[in-house]
């Protein structure tokens, strides 16, 4: 039904233009435009489109926000109208959401949702539930519940780190062993015995990886040419020239060499943080518009091929610490063996 009533709306503000004018989804509608009168001509086609259908906005639900890049770069007041009703302006450091994914210039994290994430955490580890089944339903519910949080950076890695410290002291008390044991052991692979439970620092950097290959390697050529160009655009300031297909695999390497020893990006975006999060888990991005273009240190052709392999190093560095312990196992009958 939205598909129907939404899609000739769609069509009447986009026109033949190049660049994208509206976004939509189910009944949530961005506009984009490059100027203040653009988007107050653009808001009133879709006020008045939707009217004679009959659909209604809601000018208290609406959101409105101006960035200027000229300097000084930042928020600029501009007030739009709907149906000649003010919509609330955000300023800089405010955010809305839009399909869970908080929306502005210099956007405070929003502490609340991780601090809910991390409650959900700590009430199925405090549960009633066996210890397998709280460890299974950790695996099952918690850590998929992350999954939007962090292929769209919401929080710093520091937070997710945070939510391990918090999470391992409760895994080692369901587990019933000392918080000093190895930590090896929750996060090594299964088939060696180990708990195969994800480090939520480490999956949101390879979550940020995976979200900027799927974009570069989509199947949708047009969403493809987007993301090459707006990766070119991030990149071009940096090497001072339009990049080359090997600028563009060591930036998001995260490479330091050459242009990039002496030059930064201004605004953070997805290539931003998928460079930094590539710097930390040594990934190499090299032809990234070919299949079988993402080389994660010998890891495999996506990210999510490399997730196992550290769960291998884990077993390996519980291997090596050997025994600890004061006690020692001996060869004795078993009690029932008389």
């Amino acid at each position: 039904m939205f598909n129907l009533c939404i899609d000739p709306v769609l069509r009447v503000v986009q026109g033949d233009a190049s660049e994208h004018l509206i976004l939509a989804y189910a009944d949530d509608l961005v506009l984009l435009a490059d100027s203040p009168t653009q988007l107050q001509a653009n808001l009133d086609l879709v006020f008045q489109s939707l009217t004679r259908l009959p659909l209604y906005l809601n000018p208290t639900k609406c959101k409105s926000l101006h960035i200027c890049g000229s300097p000084p770069t930042g928020v600029r007041r501009s007030t739009f109208y709907i149906n000649e009703v003010p919509i609330s302006q955000l300023e800089e450091f405010d955010f809305t959401r839009f399909l869970g994914k908080p929306v502005g210039f210099n956007a405070c994290p929003d502490y609340s949702s991780i601090n809910d994430l991390s409650q959900l955490g700590m009430s199925i580890l405090c549960s009633a539930l066996a210890p397998w089944q709280r460890i299974d339903a950790l695996k099952a519910f918690f850590f998929p519940s992350t999954q939007v949080a962090m292929r769209t950076a919401q929080f710093k890695k520091t937070d997710w780190e945070r939510i391990d410290r918090m999470l391992r002291k409760e895994i080692k008390h369901t587990l019933s062993i000392p918080e000093n044991a190895a930590n090896e052991y929750l996060y090594g692979h299964r088939k060696h015995g180990c708990m195969g439970i994800p480090i939520a620092a480490e999956e949101s950097d390879l979550n940020i990886i995976d979200s900027a290959f799927k974009l570069l390697t989509s199947r949708d050529e047009r969403l493809r040419e987007i993301a090459v160009s707006h990766l070119s655009e991030t990149v071009r300031p940096r090497v001072k020239r339009p990049p080359s297909d090997q600028d563009l695999g060591d930036y998001l390497t995260g490479d330091i060499e050459g242009p990039f020893a002496t030059s930064s990006n201004k605004l953070s975006n997805i290539w931003t943080i998928a460079r930094c999060a590539s710097r930390r888990l040594n990934v190499e991005w090299a032809q990234f518009f070919f299949p079988n273009s993402l080389n994660m240190s010998g890891r495999g052709n996506s990210p999510s091929s490399g997730r196992w392999n550290d769960r291998n190093g884990g077993k390996d560095g519980l291997n090596f610490r050997g025994r600890r312990g004061k006690t020692s196992l001996r060869d004795t009958p078993p009690c029932c063996s008389n």
